[in-house]
Formats: C-alpha cells, structure tokens, sequence
C-alpha cells in the first residue's frame, strides 16, 4: 500500500496504451490517488519504448514488427507527450486553472 502525503509537489504521469491496460497501473493509481497533485493521461496507440529514441532510430516497419512503436505516427505520439508535458509544467508554474481541468486544455494536432 502506498502510504498519503507521499508528495506534496505536482506530478504527471504519462502511460503507453499497455501500461494502462497492465496489472502495474493499479500500483500507479493508487500513487495517484494518494497524492494531492497528481495527473495521468495514457496515450493510445503507443507502447513502453515510443517513450525513448527508438521509434526515430528505427524505421516504422521494423520498429513496429519488434513492438518497439505503436500504431500511432511517431510524430503525433511525440506532439502528444510534449504537449502534455509543456501543458502541466506551466501550469505548475502558474496555476490558473485547477489541475483536474489541466485535461481540457491538452489537445494533439
């Protein structure tokens, strides 16, 4: 069990479509809901290693017949986890909304 208060300071998740299927998102849910300031978004059609370098060092087929990218585009996944990432560390910075609406304000093109 993860103990509350673990901390005070916002913090973001950002999951491939597996993890948040797995059995190891219930731990990540309860650091979640244990926490004052947290958020998590999962991004569908990503995997672990869409995450890393990987998907650019690698051409799309291999990469995807290896599992080491997700159905979605490279570049979208990448827009996808920046924008998230920027939207939530400007908003730690400069809280003008509360953090639970910080999901509205994320969009991919």
């Amino acid at each position: 069990t993860i103990g509350r208060g673990l901390t005070t300071a916002p913090a973001l998740f950002i999951n491939s479509e597996p993890f948040a299927k797995s059995p190891e998102m219930d731990i990540t849910s309860e650091l979640i809901r244990n926490s004052p300031a947290a958020l998590a978004f999962s991004i569908p059609g990503t995997v672990h290693q869409s995450f890393s370098d990987t998907p650019i060092l690698l051409p799309g087929r291999i990469a995807k017949r290896l599992q080491m990218q997700g159905q979605l585009p490279v570049d979208t996944a990448y827009e996808a986890m920046l924008s998230t990432a920027d939207s939530f560390l400007q908003h730690a910075e400069s809280p003008k909304v509360s953090i639970l609406d910080l999901e509205q304000t994320i969009t991919v093109r």
